[in-house]
C-alpha cells in the first residue's frame, strides 16, 4: 500500500493531465493527424498494457496510458471521426482504438491497489464531466464568432440617415442580447480550475464581438444622438413663454421617440442623456403650467370682481328707481344727485360689457327726465300713474297754423 502522500502525488499528476487535455481542446483546435501514426501509438500502448499486466507493473505505465486514453476521446490528438479520414483508414483505426480502450479499462479494473484504481476512475469521471461542459463552451464561442461576423456585415447599412441608422442599431440589438446571454454562462466557470481557461477564451471572443458591434454602431448611434441634440438645442434657443408651449410639447415627444429607440437597442447611456433633456423641458413645461394656473386664478378673481361691480351697479339703479317711484326724489338736488349716480352705474355696466342693463338706465333717464335742465324735464309722475296726459296747449299751437292754411285754401277755391 502506498502512503497518503504518494496517493496525493499520483492524484495531483493525473489531475494535471486532465487539465492539460481539457485545455488542449479549447476552441476546438485542429491537430494534424496521421491515421497510420495513431494506429501505431495504439498498438504500442496495447503491447505495453499486456506486458505490464503480465508483470504486475501497470502502475509504472499509468501516466502514459492515461494520457493516451484521454487523447482517444472526442477532440483529442488520437481521436478520429469517420468524416475526417478515408473509410479504409478509419476501418483500420477503429479496431486498434477499441482494443486499447478494452485493455485500458481491464488494466484499471485488475489493479490490486483499489485506492489507486479509485483515483483513476474518479479522474476519468472528472474529465468526462468537464469535457462535456467544454464542448458546450466551445459551441458558445463558435456562436460568438458567428455573431461577430454578422455584426461586421451590417456595417454597410450605416449611411448617416436616420432610417438607416435605426435599421442598423435595430439589427444589432438582438446580437448584443445574445452576447449578454452567452456572457452569463461564463460566470459559473471563472472559478472552475478545469474550465477557467475555456471561460477566458469565451470572454475574449465576447470582447472581440463587442468591439465589432461598438465600432459598426458608433456612427449610427452618433447620427441619432446628434439629431436628438439638435432638437434639444432648438428648445434651448426658444424663449420660455406660453405661446411656445405646443412647440415644447412637440420637442419633448420627439426626444421621447429617440429615448425609446436607444432603450430598445440597449444603449442605456444614450437614453439616460436624452432623459435629462426631457427632464429639462418638463421643468419648463411645469413652470408654464403654473403660469397658466396663476392666470386662470387672476382671471377668476377679476371676473368675480367685475360680476360684483355689475351687481352693485344694477342694484343701485333699482334702488334709485324705487326711490323715484316712491316720490322720494322730489327735490331738484335729489334728482340731480340721482342722475349722476345713475350715469356712473351705466358707465360701470358698459365697461363690464353689460350694454343691455345700461340701456335700462338710459330708458329710465329719458322717461323720467332726471338730470335734464329745469323746464325741459318731464314732470314726475306720481306712483302708480298710467300714460302721460295730453298737453292741449302744445297741441293748439301746433294745429293753429295748419287750420289757417286750410281756411285760406278754401276761400281761394270759392272765389275761383
Amino acid at each position: 500500500m502506498k502512503s497518503d502522500k504518494q496517493y496525493q502525488k499520483i492524484e495531483g499528476e493525473l489531475d494535471r493531465i486532465v487539465q492539460a487535455e481539457l485545455h488542449d481542446r479549447i476552441g476546438s483546435r485542429l491537430h494534424p493527424k496521421n491515421p497510420s501514426d495513431i494506429g501505431e501509438i495504439f498498438e504500442h500502448r496495447n503491447r505495453q498494457i499486456v506486458t505490464a499486466h503480465q508483470q504486475g507493473t501497470i502502475s509504472d505505465i499509468l501516466y502514459p496510458i492515461f494520457i493516451s486514453y484521454l487523447q482517444s476521446r472526442d477532440g483529442g490528438r488520437l481521436h478520429l471521426s469517420p468524416e475526417s479520414v478515408k473509410p479504409e483508414a478509419f476501418s483500420a483505426y477503429t479496431p486498434k482504438k477499441e482494443r486499447f480502450e478494452t485493455l485500458f479499462s481491464a488494466a484499471i479494473m485488475a489493479l490490486q491497489d483499489r485506492d489507486l484504481a479509485d483515483i483513476v476512475t474518479r479522474m476519468r469521471a472528472i474529465f468526462d464531466e468537464h469535457h462535456r461542459i467544454l464542448k458546450e463552451i466551445n459551441r458558445l464561442a463558435e456562436t460568438v464568432r458567428h455573431i461577430r461576423k454578422k455584426a461586421a456585415n451590417t456595417a454597410e447599412a450605416a449611411s448617416g440617415r436616420e432610417n438607416h441608422a435605426v435599421g442598423l442599431l435595430t439589427a444589432q440589438a438582438p446580437l448584443k442580447a445574445d452576447l449578454r446571454a452567452i456572457e452569463s454562462h461564463c460566470v459559473a466557470f471563472r472559478e472552475n480550475i478545469y474550465l477557467k481557461a475555456a471561460a477566458q477564451h469565451l470572454e475574449t471572443e465576447l470582447q472581440a464581438a463587442d468591439r465589432v458591434i461598438a465600432e459598426t454602431g458608433r456612427e449610427a448611434s452618433k447620427c441619432l444622438f446628434d439629431n436628438a441634440g439638435a432638437v434639444f438645442h432648438a428648445y434651448r434657443s426658444t424663449p420660455v413663454s406660453l405661446s411656445n408651449t405646443e412647440q415644447f410639447m412637440a420637442q419633448k415627444e420627439e426626444l421621447a421617440r429617440y429615448a425609446k429607440i436607444f432603450e430598445s437597442i440597449g444603449l442605456g447611456d444614450r437614453k439616460e442623456q436624452i432623459d435629462r433633456y426631457i427632464a429639462t423641458i418638463d421643468g419648463a413645461l411645469e413652470k408654464l403650467r403654473q403660469e397658466i394656473e396663476r392666470q386662470k386664478e387672476n382671471e377668476a378673481r377679476l371676473a368675480e370682481k367685475h360680476q360684483q361691480e355689475i351687481g352693485e351697479a344694477y342694484a343701485r339703479f333699482l334702488e334709485i328707481k324705487d326711490q323715484f317711484a316712491g316720490g322720494l326724489l322730489a327735490a331738484e338736488s335729489q334728482r340731480k344727485n340721482a342722475a349722476e349716480k345713475l350715469k356712473q352705474c351705466r358707465d360701470t355696466l358698459i365697461a363690464n360689457g353689460q350694454r343691455v342693463m345700461a340701456r335700462d338706465i338710459d330708458r329710465f333717464l329719458n322717461a323720467t327726465g332726471i338730470g335734464k335742465p329745469p323746464g325741459t324735464a318731464a314732470p314726475p309722475r306720481p306712483a302708480g300713474a298710467g300714460e302721460d296726459t295730453f298737453d292741449y296747449k302744445k297741441g293748439f299751437l301746433i294745429l293753429l297754423p295748419v287750420s289757417v292754411t286750410l281756411l285760406f285754401l278754401l276761400l281761394l277755391l270759392l272765389i275761383l
